[in-house]
């Protein structure tokens, strides 16, 4: 399993079926058959040898569906909170919630597949540029009358005037002065 994570991940395929090959013996009963029951990894669970058969499957339950819930995916011990229970079992106490159960009524494995493409960051730094225009001169506008206090006008560099919609300070701090650049925007420099 964890060769095939790292060739790219896995899919987790949930079905309702039936195994003619083998009556589903490989999951929860002695097999392979012919081995004897002593050897490592062949009783496999509590089910008999002649249980599973796919006709008695059918007979019993014809109308066998499934709902899987609660799936969860991420890292061991990161889908539930609580304590481990005795044993290192999952934890006593955990909860999970599920908004949408996938629910199965047909034969057909059901397949979820989750994908993880890793996020690449590109940073730019831009390199300042510098233009300057000859057709329209620069316009400075200088108020001479009372300056408001220091703490109502905008810090060198900021912005000191725009359109009807700028709200903020029209004057600037000692040191700069308000520069018209366009009809919305002015800055301190």
């Amino acid at each position: 399993m964890g060769q095939a994570f790292a060739n790219g991940g896995m899919v987790l395929v949930m079905s309702i079926w039936d195994d003619y090959a083998v009556n589903m013996l490989w999951l929860d009963a002695p097999f392979p058959t012919d081995l004897p029951t002593t050897n490592p990894g062949v009783v496999r669970g509590t089910c008999s040898v002649d249980s599973g058969k796919p006709q008695d499957v059918e007979k019993n339950t014809p109308g066998a569906t499934v709902i899987y819930s609660n799936i969860k995916v991420g890292p061991i011990g990161s889908t539930f909170s609580g304590v481990a229970a005795p044993g290192g079992g999952p934890p006593a106490g955990g909860s999970s919630t599920s908004t949408k159960p996938v629910t199965s009524t047909t034969t057909k494995p059901v397949t979820s597949s989750t994908t993880t493409k890793p996020v690449t960051t590109t940073t730019t730094t831009a390199k300042p540029v510098t233009t300057t225009t000859t057709t329209k001169p620069v316009t400075t506008t200088t108020t001479t009358s009372s300056a408001p206090p220091a703490g109502s006008c905008a810090a060198k560099y900021a912005q000191c005037g725009g359109d009807a919609s700028f709200k903020g300070p029209k004057c600037c701090q000692a040191g700069s002065t308000c520069k018209y650049s366009n009809a919305y925007y002015s800055q301190c420099l």
